[in-house]
């Protein structure tokens, strides 16, 4: 199922920048093996779509995709919960300093999403695609920690996009308030 989602003929590969990449199930393995896909499902655990994310350039810098498989499935919110859901997954759990994404510049769904989830349109490069015939220019968009980190203060907790960090800033300066009263007590 995803490497249809993925193949040739696809049209959601055509939106992605996995552009008329025919991406076998053995690559999708390999990438699941790596720790850099998520495979989105709904609340009945029916997948729905794929987000792939992939060390680039200094380290905690990642760039994502997410692909929602079936077109009927498009423009209903999903896309922009699984785009939450990864760019959650980076900074929260792989302590991510910046996260990217390329797409084509004429995918309104990508657009819409990117824009309105925090991220910064940093690029556009001219005619950097060749799709039915014609060039076609890609858009570089970027969040970084610092801009991830005040979307999260700006969101209500209850919110479902947004997953509350694990450890608390004032559970990390009650720790190291403690730690260091440990180190000055040893060093007397």
């Amino acid at each position: 199922m995803a490497s249809k989602w993925f193949g040739p003929t696809s049209r959601g590969a055509f939106l992605t920048n996995d552009i008329r990449e025919n991406v076998q199930a053995g690559q999708l393995l390999a990438k699941s093996q790596a720790g850099g896909l998520l495979l989105f499902c709904d609340e009945n655990d029916v997948p729905f779509g794929l987000g792939t994310f992939t060390p680039k350039g200094n380290p905690r810098n990642y760039e994502v995709a997410v692909i929602i498989g079936e077109e009927s499935l498009w423009e209903t919110g999903r896309g922009a919960l699984a785009s939450s859901l990864l760019v959650d997954h980076l900074f929260l759990t792989l302590d991510a300093h910046r996260v990217f994404a390329m797409t084509l510049a004429v995918n309104p769904h990508a657009i819409s999403t990117l824009s309105t989830g925090g991220f910064l349109l940093e690029a556009r490069l001219r005619d950097h695609y060749f799709v039915d015939g014609r060039f076609e220019d890609c858009l570089v968009w970027s969040q970084l920690r610092e801009e991830y980190d005040k979307t999260v203060e700006a969101c209500h907790p209850e919110s479902a996009f947004v997953t509350a960090p694990s450890i608390s800033p004032e559970m990390r300066t009650r720790a190291e308030r403690l730690l260091l009263r440990i180190a000055e007590d040893c060093a007397s």
